[in-house]
């Protein structure tokens, strides 16, 4: 995110996160995503809103929620699905 303000979190970040750390992530668990997008909430107006925001690939999505059973995700980011033809909203 740090280089691309509009990521999006994808299946391989999902795999990456469970090699790093040697687990997998359960059934039941809550999952948030951390852009630190939120850092720069106080310098932001309605006049400087940036043009894209990071979020989940609707592939990540169905994939921690069908193949890993969580019960909810989020972000930091205003909406849940910042993609840009909120294909997270199918």
């Amino acid at each position: 995110v740090a280089q691309d303000h509009g990521y999006h979190a994808t299946v391989a970040d999902c795999l990456a996160w469970e090699e790093k750390h040697k687990t997998q992530i359960p059934e039941g668990a809550v999952v948030f995503f951390r852009s630190d997008w939120s850092k720069n909430w106080s310098t932001m107006t309605s006049e400087t809103m940036p043009a894209t925001y990071p979020g989940v690939t609707l592939a990540a999505l169905k994939f921690l929620h069908l193949e890993r059973g969580i019960c909810f995700h989020g972000h930091e980011p205003l909406d849940t699905d910042m993609t840009p033809n909120l294909e997270g909203e199918a």
